[in-house]
């Protein structure tokens, strides 16, 4: 069996679903993760989740070592840029591994194994387009692609030193290169990606909306009607996208299945799933929909102009940011 190795830096508190992504990780026993974090993990990780504890700064002067020029890690965001540098930027934690990878936190992983298949790994050197979730082959070739000038995209040494955000770890960036340079590639959207701007869950690689998604015992399920009868859907991962889900209100240690719910996580007794459960489960949040996206548009049409208009008040002389 190929070895495989994520690594998932988070800086600041962790997440309400941090138990349940650690969870999902022990779900998965023969894949391993390094978890890079300026805090302490008060719970216990299952033998395949290593703890480093480190934080930003420290992180910017790794890199800048490595790299030979001192970049730009001014806030946890930018970290999306670096995700396809890993495997040069942390080589000495990939020795040993035949692929190594990173994902997000706002995720519950199923049965990774399922879909990354010998057959998958033989065949291809980079596995999934999203940032959430992707793997490549631990060669030096692929390991240090993403310095290679590659026609449409941004020069890494551009990148590494300016705080813009590029999204350099997917379409943008090293997704372009595998396709300009002829790298064996694939994407498996086995997936829920959970719109995060809906009351009720609704997928959007697929579109379809009032699903239900949960975790049992080591695999996530998706499940929706389709043609008034129910139907259920193994899934390698469930995504939700930055969604502020709350803390789970059950012993996560013990629990063999759980809902995912608008906007937070629910036991579920293991088993098949029945119509009046699905019901029950499926339902949105009164008015959310309204709520976020208000928000959404206070922020980009009148607070973010305000701050960029004092911005430039106080570099002209005129006041104070």
């Amino acid at each position: 069996m190929k070895k495989i190795v994520l690594f998932m830096p988070y800086m600041g508190p962790l997440p309400e679903n941090f138990p349940l992504w650690v969870k999902s990780c022990g779900g998965n026993p023969t894949i391993d993760w390094v978890l890079l974090t300026d805090r302490d993990v008060d719970i216990p990780l299952p033998p395949n989740v290593r703890h480093v504890r480190t934080g930003l700064e420290e992180l910017r002067a790794r890199f800048s070592e490595r790299l030979g020029f001192s970049v730009t890690l001014d806030r946890p965001y930018k970290l999306v840029d670096y995700k396809p540098a890993y495997g040069y930027l942390f080589e000495d934690m990939t020795v040993g591994y035949d692929f190594w990878g990173h994902c997000d936190m706002d995720v519950v992983f199923g049965d990774i194994r399922a879909y990354f298949t010998d057959e998958i790994l033989d065949a291809y050197d980079k596995i999934q387009e999203r940032g959430h979730l992707s793997i490549y082959r631990n060669t030096e070739r692929i390991n240090r692609l993403f310095m290679e000038p590659c026609e449409g995209v941004v020069d890494y040494r551009k990148v590494y030193t300016d705080p813009y955000i590029y999204c350099y770890d997917e379409f943008r960036g090293i997704w372009r290169q595998c396709q300009v340079k002829g790298i064996p590639y694939t994407d498996i959207d086995n997936l829920a990606a959970i719109h995060p701007f809906r009351g009720a869950f609704m997928e959007s690689l697929s579109g379809r909306s009032g699903i239900v998604i949960y975790w049992e015992r080591g695999k996530t399920y998706m499940a929706y009607m389709e043609q008034g009868e129910l139907e259920t859907q193994e899934i390698m991962y469930v995504h939700f996208r930055k969604r502020p889900m709350a803390a789970p209100d059950f012993d996560v240690d013990k629990a063999e299945a759980f809902f995912l719910v608008p906007n937070t996580f629910l036991p579920k007794k293991p088993g098949p799933l029945g119509k009046q459960e699905f019901r029950k489960m499926r339902k949105g949040l009164p008015l959310y929909t309204l709520r976020v996206n208000a928000k959404r548009l206070y922020q980009k049409y009148l607070l973010k102009p305000s701050r960029w208009y004092r911005r430039q008040k106080a570099r002209r002389g005129g006041g104070d940011a």
